[in-house]
């Protein structure tokens, strides 16, 4: 079985996951998250590292803010979809002989929705979850279909996977801008890390909300190093944060988003 996998890539080390409370109310089958979700991948480019400070620490050790993906899609660009086409650019429907299933996979108010037609025409169900989706949450579209081999001209069964992040009108940014965010996040979190902690938990995630204020609320760890100490260092850090410039929408409301931090030598993986 061929797959075309269409992906996302970072292009900030600082990549961030958006969420904005809004109203849900559609009866979509809904899913675990974590269900799908380490079975999609996509590539990503990191434009700083941060080194460690002592020789027997973890090298390659990394600070990065997870969310900025090359492709994504505004909010708004989803109320008005009719078909896979107003949502994936270059959408080759011209490979595709027949439908076997569509697939939308998403998150509202956190949880996760899905659901399905039987070509790419979006139905009333898979609008409803995407009218719904969260700021900052990764939609995924699973295509399956047949595609005629022009050599033997057999239908043959393919797969098509796209993965967009859902992004609001006006993106949140530290207030300071992205150098002074990589100082803080050097100064305040792989440094003492790196330096205070055994090199086997040098790693782990915080989530966080920046409010339409600006304000840091809700930091949580979410993914423990399984030291004490270097979930603190996170979590303290995330707290004492400078304010940012909030998200707006598309009328100029600001709006939360939430962010994750995540720390660790991701070439081993964290």
């Amino acid at each position: 079985m061929k797959k075309i996998i269409l992906t996302s890539s970072i292009v900030m080390v600082l990549s961030i996951s958006l969420l904005l409370e809004v109203s849900a109310g559609s009866n979509a089958k809904k899913y675990s998250s974590n269900n799908y979700s380490q079975n999609h991948y996509y590539s990503k480019k990191r434009l700083w590292t941060q080194y460690p400070v002592a020789e027997d620490s973890l090298p390659n050790l990394i600070a990065e803010i997870v969310g900025k993906y090359a492709k994504k899609i505004k909010k708004e660009a989803l109320l008005n979809a009719q078909t896979l086409a107003d949502i994936i650019p270059y959408y080759p429907s011209n490979w595709i002989s027949e439908y076997d299933e569509v697939e939308i996979l998403t998150t509202g108010k956190g949880v996760g929705l899905k659901a399905y037609s039987a070509n790419d025409l979006l139905n009333t169900l898979q609008k409803n979850i995407m009218a719904e989706s969260d700021l900052g949450t990764t939609m995924y579209i699973n295509v399956r279909y047949k595609y005629q081999n022009p050599m033997t001209q057999i239908l043959e069964e393919n797969e098509m996977h796209v993965n967009m992040l859902v992004v609001p009108f006006v993106e949140a940014t530290f207030a300071e801008g992205e150098e002074k965010m990589k100082q803080y996040i050097q100064e305040n979190i792989t440094e003492p890390i790196v330096k205070s902690t055994p090199k086997q938990n040098q790693k782990g995630e915080v989530a966080f909300t920046v409010n339409h204020k600006g304000e840091i609320v809700n930091a949580k760890v979410t993914k423990s190093s399984d030291n004490l100490k270097a979930d603190k260092l996170m979590l303290d850090a995330i707290h004492k944060m400078p304010n940012w410039k909030p998200a707006e929408n598309s009328k100029g409301l600001k709006v939360n988003q939430n962010f994750t931090l995540r720390i660790g030598n991701f070439q081993d993986g964290c």
